[in-house]
Formats: C-alpha cells, structure tokens, sequence
C-alpha cells in the first residue's frame, strides 16, 4: 500500500511539472506576441514591420516643446534602507503637512502602505536633518526635476527642447545639446530626496502594496517665480509644458507664482501655443482650488490614477476615498469618461487628457491633434523599459494586466467619446522594478512628443 502511494505521488507530481511547463511555454509565445502587436501600434505605419524595434524620430518642424519648471538634483536611495535607521511609527496618517520628525514617519508609512506616491516640503530643520542621517546610507545623485526630465526626453526623442528652471552649469552635463536652456546659470542646485520601494518590501508592520517612491525637498530656487520667465521668449514652439506645482504649496510665494503661470498661459494662448499641465501630489484642498484657474485654462492635463480621481471629485463636488493600490482598468476608465464630460460642463479647455497608470496608458484628444494611437503605444513601451531601467524587455521581465474586464488581446484599442479619440495601450509592466522617480514626467514627454497638433 506504501509503495503505491509512493507511486501515486510520483505520477502526481510529473503530471503537475507537465501541466505547468506547458502552461509556461504557452504563456511565453502569448506575451511575445502581445509585446509584438503594442510595437506595431508603436511604430509608423508606413515603415511598419511586425518586428520593428525603434520608433522614427518625430518631425522636428513640428515638435519644439517648452518646459518648466523644476530642475535639481535628486539624492536617491533605498526607502528601507532609510527607514532601517528610524523606528516605526504604531499608526500611519496622511498629513498635509510635515514640520515634525513624528509626522513625517507617520506619512512615510501611510505611503509605504497605501503604495502611492507623495511629495513633500518639510521644515528646513527637518531637511537638515534627513540630510545629516544620509552619510551612512548608500545613496546616488541623478538629474531631477519635471520639467528637466521631460525636456531630457523630448531632447532625446529629436525634438526642439527648451528649459525655463534653475539650472548649474554642472548640471548641463546630463543634457544633449539640443537642449536650450532660457535662464541665467545658478550657483549651486536645489536637492531632493527620493526614496523607493518596491512591492512587497515590509518596514515594521507595514507592507508596501506596488512599487512607487516618496520625496522631500526645502527648495529654495525651484519656487522662484523669475524661472518661469523664460518661457515668455520661446521662438517657434508649440507647446508648453508645466509641472512641479507640489512644490509651491505651503510656500510663501503660493499666490503670486500661480498667477504669473496663469498670466504665461494665457499669454501664450493667445500666440496659439498649446499649454500642457501635468498634476502633481497636492495635499491641501485649499491649494488645489487655487490651481483651477490654470487647469481650466489648460489645453492638455496629464495625471495618474488618483490626481484623476482627485480631479473628478472636485467637479462633482463629492468626497474622494481613493482607489486601491492596483484598481482594475474598466474604473479608470469609467471615471475618465466621466472626467471629459465634466470637464466640459465646467468649461475647462482641455482639448488633451492623458492618463497614465501603473497597468495601462491613456491618451484621448479632440481633433485639433494627431490621432493619439501611436504616442500611447510608445509611452507604454517606454513605461516597462524605464521601470525596468533595460530597453530590451524580454518575456522573463514583464508581464501584460489581464483580468475579466480587460484581456491582453486588446494590447491596444481605440474609440470615440463625443468629442473625443481615446487609445488605451497596456502597459508591460516590470517584474522586477529598478526605478519608478522620473518615470511619470518621461511617459508624459514621450506623449506630449509623438502627439504632435496638426
């Protein structure tokens, strides 16, 4: 009896290797083949073959993108490898503020746990101090900054790249040369930090959900609003791209910096150059009202998952509780849809929403823009080779969303919402991520440079 449950288990267990590898060697040819349909919407169909690998350079007559601000260097290091310094804190908060040590541990859990980004502007006392704790931890300098990030990758990508920011000359190091910058040198950078997580990671009894990253800053220059001036002096560009306003709240120049944007914007609106504003993490509602103005006045909006649903709550004027971790992508969808049409009711001029989430990127527009297929299918491509820091994403590397109300098939699909196109292209999403800080503003530049007007 012994030996034939003996027997028994042996077959059991082949059988299951059996089942499993060819589950495995099914699933390989299936991802090759989804990753192979999203370059093919990726590439320009006149040059299209099924295996086309790079993407043709946009047309530089018109591609000359404006960006500001904010330019700094970035401290990075491993989130866990900070907080491995620091104790815990019994309950994770949201703060909108973080002057003290306690609430700055309380937040950094509530982030860590919830798996969402935040950024933060701490007391010069408490940046100090970060600073201090530093000098034992392994840490490495990189460019930073939404509006040097994203001029780095439009420059990249061969358009026309302008930077209106706080800029050193040693920082000119991490630029081509096709990057025009349109202020005077400064004498030393602001800095930032930036600690990342990846998914599962654990600091106490706190457990990280997705992968994401949590900063803090005391900038002085980057909320200077004489670095916004440059962008008055740009020749032949069409569009101009706005990010970082996180890093004006709770400053003392909050309300004269967001009128001299609002100002820029409709100076420019009125030379027919396109705005684009890409939202950030704001934490006080009273700031985010303030933003309206500039949002309206908007031709293009980009945001993740929550600035949508934070965005769409104010609108409706309702509550908003926040979406899980890795909410399924007919919700997004839903409240997209619902986004445009209350962006319309209200008056806003957006006439360019793009979405971009940890599964999927979205990109809908009206007619005065090129069809939005290709710059969603080439931001998501982008997505995985950032997160995953490797341009050649192999099927061991990534892996595609599917669940019962999306299936990989639809790698990427297109439809018409009243006025609008919108392209949904998944996004083929890092296993094993090496860096999420940056990788918003390179999406978002990838979009803006494959989205050309007409």
């Amino acid at each position: 009896m012994k030996c034939t449950w003996i027997i028994i288990s042996i077959q059991f267990i082949i059988i299951s290797y059996l089942f499993i590898n060819s589950q495995t060697q099914t699933e390989v040819p299936n991802l090759n083949k989804s990753l192979e349909k999203l370059r093919h919407s990726a590439c320009n169909s006149a040059l299209l073959s099924s295996s086309c690998l790079t993407f043709n350079k946009p047309d530089t007559r018109n591609c000359n993108i404006a960006f500001t601000f904010a330019a700094m260097i970035d401290i990075r290091l491993r989130f866990t490898d900070f907080t491995n310094l620091l104790i815990p804190p019994p309950e994770a908060r949201h703060h909108e503020q973080v002057k003290t040590k306690q609430q700055m541990l309380e937040t950094m859990a509530y982030s860590f746990s919830t798996g969402r980004a935040a950024e933060y502007r701490v007391t010069k006392e408490l940046f100090d101090f970060i600073i201090s704790i530093l000098q034992g931890v392994e840490n490495w300098k990189t460019l930073g900054g939404n509006g040097a990030m994203m001029s780095l990758r439009a420059a990249h990508e061969g358009c026309g790249s302008y930077l209106s920011a706080p800029v050193t000359e040693e920082m000119t190091k991490y630029f081509p040369s096709n990057v025009q910058f349109l202020n005077e040198f400064v004498d030393a950078p602001d800095l930032h930090i930036i600690l990342e997580y990846r998914e599962g990671e654990r600091w106490g009894k706190y457990l990280a959900p997705r992968s994401n990253r949590f900063y803090m800053n005391h900038d002085t220059l980057n909320i200077n609003p004489k670095f916004l001036e440059g962008i008055n002096s740009t020749p032949n560009v069409q569009v101009i791209a706005i990010g970082g306003l996180q890093l004006i709240e709770n400053t003392e120049v909050e309300d004269d910096f967001l009128t001299k944007t609002h100002i820029a914007i409709l100076s420019n609106k009125n030379k027919k150059i396109k705005t684009h504003i890409e939202m950030g993490d704001f934490h006080s509602y009273t700031y985010f009202k303030k933003l309206q103005p500039l949002f309206k006045s908007a031709d293009s909006i980009g945001m993740n998952e929550q600035e949508l649903g934070i965005l769409l709550t104010h609108l409706k004027k309702i509550k908003f509780a926040g979406y899980p971790s890795k909410a399924p992508i007919k919700k997004y969808l839903e409240d997209l849809v619902d986004l445009i049409d209350e962006l319309t009711d209200n008056l806003y001029e957006a006439s360019r929403i793009h979405l971009h989430t940890i599964n999927s990127q979205i990109i809908c527009s009206n007619n005065e823009w090129t069809d939005p297929e290709i710059a969603t299918a080439r931001s998501a491509i982008l997505a995985g080779q950032f997160a995953c820091n490797n341009t050649d994403i192999q099927h061991t590397s990534f892996s595609f969303y599917e669940n019962d109300d999306w299936y990989v098939e639809d790698i990427t699909k297109c439809w018409g919402h009243k006025h609008m196109r919108c392209c949904l292209a998944l996004v083929p999403t890092c296993l094993n991520v090496v860096q999420v800080s940056g990788l918003g503003d390179n999406i978002s530049a990838m979009g803006l440079v494959y989205h050309p007007i007409k």
